[in-house]
């Protein structure tokens, strides 16, 4: 079996949750061609994946080297039919990943834009809820609203986030439209960000349902970015909405 073919076999092994069986091709892949940029981010997916950070970033910055030596010269921004240019990118959004979940958000945000550059859809708008949050978490309330507006179809943690930041702005009439939307989807998300920190999820076992565990963790990573204000706001739009049922 060539080296693509094992790559392919790991990706597929990826997206169908067996990371040891993907690790097997990605390595066996790479023993036939050891610079092989896609394969070597693959393999970095899977120790992020493991939460082992330093060697998926070591994995990524070489995957992000190699992939630029493989580049066709001439290439232009634009270019995402470029086979050889996914594991560009790949290897930047993964490099994002990697720095957003050691805290180093001004990295992220370069590592984001430098994407962007190539590929205006953010490979089909998985960057933008990333660089939405650095924004945020930034102060660049505006930016971080555009890129908010571009994840509402993909993320719908981003209704929060955008209502948030409207909030934050003092439009609190968008803010409530967004909201609304978002108390409709995930009620129970709202009630932890109203009442926290009196009120917080406790798993007991219920982290087997993705639902549940996604919104936990929307929690924790979010909290932060809704000050007191914001949070009574929250319980108002919360109030009327029901009033109004």
């Amino acid at each position: 079996m060539v080296a693509f073919e094992e790559e392919e076999l790991g990706w597929q092994d990826m997206h169908a949750g067996q990371l040891e069986a993907a690790e097997d091709h990605f390595r066996r892949a790479l023993d036939l061609d050891p610079m092989r940029s896609g394969s070597l981010v693959g393999l970095g997916v899977v120790y992020l994946t493991w939460g082992d950070l330093e060697d998926a970033e070591e994995l990524f910055h070489l995957a992000l080297l190699q992939a630029e030596e493989d580049l066709p010269d001439g290439l232009r921004p634009g270019s995402t039919h470029e086979p050889l240019l996914k594991p560009y990118l790949r290897a930047l959004y993964y490099l994002a990943v990697t720095s957003v979940r050691q805290g180093r958000w001004q990295e992220a945000e370069v590592f984001l834009q430098q994407m962007l550059t190539w590929d205006a859809e953010g490979m089909e708008g998985e960057a933008f809820p990333l660089l939405a949050e650095a924004y945020h978490r930034s102060g660049h309330l505006e930016e971080a609203a555009y890129y908010y507006e571009r994840s509402l179809d993909r993320d719908p943690w981003s209704w929060y986030s955008l209502g948030a930041v409207y909030l934050s702005l003092g439009d609190v009439s968008s803010a409530e439209t967004l909201l609304r939307q978002a108390l409709n989807q995930i009620p129970e998300v709202g009630q932890w960000i109203m009442h926290f920190p009196k009120v917080v999820p406790l798993p007991n076992g219920t982290l087997v349902d993705e639902a549940f565990r996604q919104a936990v963790s929307y929690l924790v990573d979010h909290i932060d970015l809704w000050p007191e204000s914001s949070r009574k706001e929250l319980q108002a739009i919360g109030a009327r909405l029901v009033a109004s049922v």
